[in-house]
């Protein structure tokens, strides 16, 4: 926060003009400092908020992350279990036909297990999709708190561009009331 003091070290006798001068700037002085703390209470507001935010993202990025983990190796197993029940079968059908018995229902059987390889792809294919969704909604949320971050910036310079801009008219007037009280002082007998 900007404190600014004005001491003067001399009793001056004030004509009417310096006195108001005097009043106005210390009244505008007083108005600056409180929409500095206002502005400065925002800008932290504003800033909390904003991670928060970016934490909230982080947090659902990293469950996203488990969830599609544990779809990838849901997955796998299922693969692996396809191809040991296909080599199964292979084997059954290589002994089946090594006795010359015909194996009945052996289409049923086969049909079954592409049936259940089908249902095994399309939940993949889900799961997948949805994990690509997931990656789009994180990457969009990322985008929205650099935008954010971007525009807290901007206002953060400017405030403090006006900050400097009313400090440094505040430390005019206040160097034109000592040199009006200067010269007060020296034509004063």
């Amino acid at each position: 926060m900007l404190t600014l003091t004005l001491t003067l070290t001399r009793t001056l006798t004030l004509t009417p003009t310096l006195t108001l001068t005097l009043t106005l700037t210390k009244a505008e002085l007083k108005t600056t400092l409180k929409e500095v703390g206002d502005l400065e209470a925002a800008s932290t507001a504003h800033a909390a908020s904003l991670k928060k935010q970016q934490a909230a993202a982080a947090q659902e990025l990293k469950r996203l992350q488990a969830e599609r983990q544990a779809v990838a190796v849901a997955n796998g197993e299922r693969q692996r279990f396809f191809e040991e029940k296909g080599r199964q079968l292979e084997a059954e059908e290589a002994e089946v036909a090594a006795l010359g018995a015909p194996l009945e229902g052996r289409e049923s059987c086969l049909k079954m297990v592409q049936a259940e390889l089908a249902a095994a792809q399309q939940s993949a294919q889900k799961l997948a999709t949805a994990a690509t969704a997931a990656e789009e909604t994180r990457k969009k949320r990322e985008a929205e708190a650099a935008s954010l971050t971007g525009k807290n910036k901007g206002r953060v310079s400017a405030l403090r561009m006006q900050i400097e801009s009313e400090a440094s008219v505040a430390l005019q007037q206040q160097k034109y009331v000592a040199l009006l009280g200067g010269r007060l002082a020296e034509d004063s007998p």
